[in-house]
C-alpha cells in the first residue's frame, strides 16, 4: 500500500528547516552569557576566552564542506548526521573542563551547525519549482533573523 502524499509537505518542510535555523541561532547564545561563570570556574583568561570564540567561527566558516557533504550523502542522510552531531556536541560541553577542551568541541559545533544554510538552501533547490524557490529560501531564511532577535531575550531575561 503506498503512502498517502501529505499535503504541502514541501511548506512543512521548509518550516522545519526555519525552526531548526531558529534554534541554531538560539544555540550560539548561551556562551557568551554564561562566559563569566566559566571563566571564573574553568580559570579562563580573555586570550583564551578569544581562542574559544575563534574556534566556533573559524569552523562555520567550513559551511562549503558541509555543503559538499550534503551532495555526496544526500539532503536526508547528511542533514541527519550533522543534526545529531550538532547534538551530541552541545551536550558534551558540558565535561569540558578546560579551555583546550573547550575550544575544540566549539570547533566542532561550528562545523555541525554550519551546515544548516547550505542545508536550507538544498533543500529548497530540491523540493521547491523554481517559480517558489524565491519564497521558500525566504522563509528559511528568516530563521537566522528570529533566532538572533530571541536569542538575548531568551538568554540574558526580560527587562
Amino acid at each position: 500500500m503506498a503512502n498517502p502524499k501529505i499535503s504541502g509537505l514541501r511548506w512543512w518542510m521548509i518550516s522545519l528547516l526555519m525552526l531548526g535555523s531558529i534554534i541554531n541561532y538560539l544555540t550560539a547564545a548561551p556562551l557568551a552569557v554564561a562566559a563569566p561563570t566559566i571563566l571564573k570556574d574553568l580559570h579562563i583568561g580573555t586570550e583564551q576566552y578569544s581562542w574559544i570564540l575563534g574556534a566556533f567561527q573559524g569552523t562555520i566558516m567550513l559551511q562549503p564542506f558541509c555543503g559538499y557533504v550534503l551532495d555526496v550523502l544526500g539532503l536526508k542522510t547528511g542533514f541527519a548526521l550533522f543534526a545529531i552531531a550538532w547534538s551530541l556536541i552541545s551536550m558534551a560541553h558540558g565535561l569540558a573542563h578546560s579551555w583546550p577542551a573547550l575550544a575544540w568541541l566549539r570547533g566542532l559545533l561550528g562545523l555541525a551547525e554550519g551546515s544548516a544554510n547550505p542545508a536550507g538552501m538544498k533543500a529548497t533547490a530540491e523540493w521547491f519549482p523554481a517559480r517558489e524557490r524565491g519564497l521558500a529560501g525566504g522563509l528559511f531564511n528568516i530563521g537566522a533573523s528570529v533566532g538572533s532577535m530571541l536569542a538575548p531575550r531568551s538568554w540574558c531575561g526580560r527587562s
